[in-house]
């Protein structure tokens, strides 16, 4: 994880050459630092990390969007591993009293 600004380039962008992992984990690891600044109080840290996320976003190639698209409507399909089934089968069972 990218603890700090500085690891950044001097233009304050995320490193242009990590592999397609490395940059999704970057994009991840804004968003805990994003959370992080939050928590703190510090808006302006907040906002700079989540403009690094963006900008790293930014940098993923057309084939790159295409197999993140490909998994999303791939996990669509198959209700088991959907985000948003899970945790509506997980808030039922709350108001339910039953356990997941």
């Amino acid at each position: 994880m990218i603890d700090n600004i500085t690891e950044l380039d001097a233009k304050g962008e995320p490193i242009d050459d990590l592999s397609e992992h490395e940059l999704d984990q970057h994009i991840k690891d804004c968003v805990k630092l994003i959370q992080k600044a939050i928590d703190e109080g510090d808006r302006p840290a907040a906002v700079r990390w989540q403009e690094a996320m963006y900008e790293a976003i930014a940098l993923r190639t057309p084939a790159h969007k295409a197999r993140l698209e490909a998994d999303i409507m791939e996990r669509i399909k198959n209700p088991d591993n959907c985000y948003f089934v899970e945790t509506g089968n997980l808030a039922r069972f709350q108001r339910t009293g039953l356990t997941a």
